[in-house]
């Protein structure tokens, strides 16, 4: 029973389709056009997907299967003219340079100047934005706002009929509208529903989205015609009259049906899943070389770990020894140290020469500098390197107890954090001591509110410039022999500085640039070497 129906249903579907051949009845008229037309050469707008597709030379889309089916009916060839834009379509239509245009949408002007078939194909006409532009609900929101439109698309004379204040900037094509409303430039583009989805899902726009449809009725294609071709709109018109219903739903199908390229995904499903499968076995290889390596790593780990618990145990030892050591080294100089300033001041006690005393005390005061210096490496955390700031701090704290000074100085350290190494703050210190000393001796007798003011500041990798500021009011002491000051300039040259004195009436400022710091990083660098 079962075999019965099937051939029942074989038999009708071939009378079916045989009735379908032999249905279109042409005239002899236009039996004889046809043969006097074997090859038409047509227009087209070469990216209208998925209408209208010119690509590599070859002409396809929904259009493109109703043209294989006109090929079918007529045995007319059609071939698509090369290297064409629908702006040059409708010229060469205008012209009669081009006298068929297979996907034309009919307007009242365009009426006038050409012969149209029936609708052959509906769609929408909708409204597209930027996916976070603002809120359009109708086309009336577009007024006074700024749309995109291909070159002689129909949408430009409807909407300037309709809605003459919407203002319109022409393109070359659907790609540059897109990308115009997408860049901002615009604030919309209007066109056919399923050509923007099209381009939403296959060409990149993913921030366009579809706002909202438009007033627009009975928008279709049809074939257009020059008016000297009148006989080929009755031939073409049978044609579109004999396909039947369900073959339109399928050539839809075809090209629209799947709107979210699942193809496309199902693409990359089958290429992420030979890459992930690879992958995997990839792992599986490297896992079972890694289990058949690690035993032996392992055991070498152990070997390892028992080799440097002993080598921690002797460096821990060693770093005790050396710590012992170091205090017993510091303790020495420290006492060295104290030793050579309490025979200079005892020197000084037993001197009558005023100049010797006053000599032998400033060698006392540098010698504590040198304590100080030596006192601060000891106490940091990082036996090569100084913070400037704290340092130079601790320094005047410590200069400023030798002198019973009535007035309150206030002392003001400005600038970076910086660090620098033992090799540059031992001049640096010395420097320093002479300037702290010179301003407590003799700048701020007559002086209301003493102040010494210093800032540092990095100038490039091995330069840093100190600005050293006191608001005394200098008293020339005739008796100095400019020890002090010959000892800051041997220092400056030891840091290969350059030095500037400015004497004002609102102070005393010296400013160096030191050309040979080292730096914290310096410091480091050559540790490591």
């Amino acid at each position: 029973m079962n075999y019965y129906k099937f051939y029942i249903f074989i038999l009708l579907l071939f009378f079916s389709k045989l009735g379908n051949t032999q249905s279109i009845q042409f005239t002899q008229k236009e039996k004889a056009w046809i043969e006097n037309h074997p090859v038409i050469d047509f227009g087209y707008e070469p990216n209208w997907e998925p209408y209208e597709i010119y690509e590599d030379g070859e002409y396809s889309g929904i259009v493109g299967d109703y043209v294989k089916i006109i090929e079918e009916k007529t045995g007319i060839d059609m071939r698509p003219i090369p290297n064409l834009t629908w702006d040059k379509t409708m010229k060469g239509l205008m012209n009669g340079t081009i006298k068929v245009a297979p996907s034309c949408a009919i307007t009242p002007n365009r009426k006038e100047e050409f012969l149209f078939t029936d609708i052959y194909i509906k769609d929408p006409i909708v409204i597209a934005s930027k996916s976070k532009g603002p809120y359009i609900g109708n086309i009336r929101d577009l007024e006074g706002k700024t749309i995109a439109l291909s070159k002689s698309y129909y949408t430009i004379e409807l909407i300037s009929n309709q809605f003459p204040e919407i203002n319109i900037i022409e393109k070359n094509n659907i790609k540059e509208c897109l990308d115009a409303v997408s860049a901002g430039e615009v604030d919309a583009f209007i066109g056919n529903l399923h050509v923007i989805t099209y381009y939403m899902n296959h060409k990149g726009f993913y921030d366009i989205k579809i706002v909202s449809p438009t007033p627009f009725k009975n928008t279709g294609v049809a074939l257009v015609v020059n008016p000297e071709w009148k006989d080929f709109i009755g031939i073409v018109q049978k044609v579109f009259d004999n396909v039947e219903q369900g073959e339109r739903h399928q050539i839809r199908k075809k090209w629209i049906g799947n709107e979210y390229n699942t193809s496309f995904f199902s693409e990359r499903f089958i290429i992420w899943t030979v890459i992930i499968a690879v992958g995997l076995i990839v792992c599986f290889i490297i896992l079972y070389y890694w289990n058949k390596v690690l035993r032996q790593i392992i055991k070498r780990k152990k070997t390892s770990e028992q080799q440097l618990k002993e080598s921690l145990i002797t460096l821990k030892k060693q770093d005790e020894e050396k710590k012992v050591l170091l205090q017993e080294i510091h303790h020495r100089v420290k006492n060295n140290l104290q030793v050579v300033s309490s025979m200079i001041r005892l020197q000084a006690n037993v001197n009558k020469d005023p100049n010797a005393v006053k000599t032998l005390n400033e060698a006392v005061d540098r010698v504590k500098t040198i304590a100080l210096i030596h006192d601060k490496i000891y106490k940091s955390t990082e036996i090569n390197i100084i913070e400037l700031n704290e340092y130079v701090d601790s320094l005047y704290q410590d200069i400023e107890l030798q002198f019973k000074f009535g007035k309150e100085i206030k002392l003001s350290i400005e600038g970076e954090d910086i660090k620098v190494s033992v090799d540059t703050i031992v001049p640096l210190a010395l420097i320093l001591n002479e300037l702290f000393t010179n301003s407590l001796k003799y700048a701020f007798e007559n002086q209301e509110n003493p102040e010494i003011k210093i800032e540092f500041k990095t100038l490039d990798k091995h330069h840093l410039e100190m600005v050293y500021f006191d608001n005394g009011k200098w008293l020339e002491n005739a008796e100095s022999d400019f020890f002090g000051t010959s000892l800051i300039e041997i220092f400056t040259e030891q840091l290969e500085g350059d030095l500037k004195l400015h004497k004002a009436e609102t102070g005393t400022e010296y400013k160096f640039i030191f050309k040979t710091i080292k730096f914290e990083s310096d410091s480091k660098t050559s540790d490591k070497d």
